[in-house]
């Protein structure tokens, strides 16, 4: 995922997007802190970045392009050739050696559809980080339609819409499906189920284009705070799962929001910003 806007690198994302790879890996360990789950908390932010850059290029697309058929086929040539081959690489290598389940599952990964395998049957063993990727490209594989096609001045309140989607179908869904062990049964690795950050990122994107969601943009440090303190109040209390899961992708906006508009604290700057000759140099 290349963390530019607009033609702009911003550096900010690169050092959000090392925290989530550091929060998720920490989180896997078995590390857990209060209110957040580290994976989620990191997942949260990988969709929410992926979403604003994906979306803006799309708009950027849309407001350079006439034929949008052509640029729908481009995108998804772009989209394959990025993660493809590595996916592939990844899947063929732990069949041939016999990492357990590739041999059983690869078909599912390579699909894109590690999600609905574990839904359906529970986790993959070492294939299991996969189902975040799955989700993702399930959602690209429409999400380039809704954005070249639907009316502008509709896509706002869609966006909207689609952020209240995934509690309403977890709970529904909850009810039909019990969860089993191994997270058999678990609403949150379905197609939707990362709707409301995605649909934050969307958000975001929008803003920074035509102003839409000017408002959260204003007030995004209180929306922050509040939301945060929402989440800790619903950790507490041991209820509403579900609904703390959207409430979380609004702080992951905030913070997401906060990273592209720079760090402006030299300290923060020093801290969080690695210039990519240091990287390198390491």
């Amino acid at each position: 995922m290349n963390t530019s806007i607009e033609g702009q690198r911003l550096p900010d994302l690169d050092a959000l997007r090392g925290i989530a790879w550091v929060a998720v890996t920490l989180g896997h360990e078995g590390l857990a802190v209060p209110i957040f789950s580290l994976g989620q908390f990191g997942v949260g932010i990988f969709f929410v970045l992926s979403s604003l850059l994906i979306t803006g290029i799309l708009l950027d697309i849309r407001n350079r392009c006439d034929c949008r058929g052509p640029a729908i086929t481009a995108f998804y040539i772009r989209r394959l050739l990025r993660l493809g081959p590595l996916l592939l690489a990844v899947t063929g290598v732990s069949t041939a050696i016999g990492v357990q389940p590739f041999p059983e599952v690869w078909a599912w990964c390579v699909l894109w559809l590690a999600n609905i395998r574990q839904f359906l049957y529970g986790w993959n063993g070492y294939g299991s980080n996969l189902w975040t990727l799955a989700i993702e490209e399930q959602f690209y594989l429409v999400w380039p339609w809704v954005v070249l096609f639907c009316p502008l001045r509709f896509l706002p309140r869609l966006v909207v819409v689609l952020f209240f989607v995934p509690v309403i179908l977890r709970y529904a869904l909850a009810g039909i499906f019990s969860s089993g062990p191994e997270r058999i049964g678990d609403p949150n690795l379905l197609p939707f189920a990362q709707l409301d950050s995605l649909a934050v990122g969307a958000m975001l994107a929008l803003n920074r284009r035509n102003g839409s969601f000017q408002f959260f943009i204003k007030w995004h440090d209180v929306f922050l705070v509040g939301a945060t303190s929402v989440c800790g109040l619903l950790w507490l209390s041991d209820s509403l799962g579900y609904v703390r899961e959207s409430v979380q992708a609004v702080v992951f906006g905030a913070i997401v929001w906060k990273f592209a508009g720079g760090i402006r604290s030299s300290w923060g700057r020093r801290l969080l910003v690695l210039k990519q000759a240091n990287i390198l140099a390491v």
